[in-house]
């Protein structure tokens, strides 16, 4: 009788926002988690949350900085070594400041390094494993400024809207080997970073719609691709 083995999620930001609410939901659905965030004290909260809800999947956290290239290979290694395998990775992590122009080179380069960098260096390091597999999803969680850039928001845009061609770039290179790439590229949603907008919670988007479409392209058949969706509140639609 063949054991059944658990799929396996690695998300960034996994702490608290989007990525905890995805980590809670594959949980639910029997993924075994990898969570890494820049806060201890919050991912552990997180993994007990998780556990107290989900105690039959097993939670591996990582404090780091997804700027440490060092770390975030360690994390990507210690991974393949404890499960030998990854099906979902989340690029979730990510920071917004504001302006264009006016925006310090030192907010922007950041914003470059944890919004647009960190994804690619993880990707080009989970990505060999994915191969191995062949198979394996990619979900980068891009936002609705990687498509439609706001005034007063340049620097942000510019790294999402890097994102989104990384994404489609990689899309293009490794969807016949089994291996699915999609952007994931909301509106505001319900989080502290959202409530950056100054709109009501119920004018946006919630971390459990971007769970639900989480779920939906893992749903999938294999033969079917999504390459980006681009998803708002109805308060933003022509704003």
């Amino acid at each position: 009788m063949q054991t059944e083995i658990n799929p396996v999620a690695l998300i960034t930001g996994a702490s608290k926002g989007i990525g905890k609410a995805v980590a809670m939901g594959l949980a639910e659905d029997g993924f075994n988690l990898v969570l890494c965030s820049r806060t201890e004290k919050d991912l552990l909260a997180a993994k007990e949350e998780i556990l107290a809800k989900c105690p039959t999947v097993q939670v591996e956290v990582h404090p780091l900085d997804v700027r440490d290239s060092a770390a975030i290979n360690n994390m990507v290694v210690h991974t393949r070594d404890t499960f030998n395998r990854i099906d979902l990775l989340f690029n979730n992590a990510g920071i917004y400041y504001g302006g264009t122009s006016d925006l310090s080179m030192k907010d922007f380069t950041d914003m470059l390094d944890i919004n647009l960098r960190a994804p690619f260096e993880i990707i080009s390091m989970v990505l060999p494993l994915m191969k191995a597999q062949k198979s394996g999803h990619i979900m980068n969680l891009s936002s609705r400024s990687g498509k439609t850039a706001r005034a007063a928001a340049g620097g942000y845009a510019a790294s999402k809207y890097g994102l989104v061609g990384l994404n489609e770039a990689l899309y293009k290179e490794v969807s016949e080997l089994g291996i699915r790439v999609t952007a994931l590229c909301p509106g505001f949603v319900s989080t502290e970073m959202g409530n950056l907008s100054g709109l009501d919670a119920s004018e946006m988007i919630s971390t459990l719609d971007v769970v639900k479409t989480v779920r939906w392209l893992l749903s999938l058949s294999p033969a079917v691709c999504v390459k980006d969706i681009y998803f708002e509140s109805v308060r933003q639609v022509n704003s």
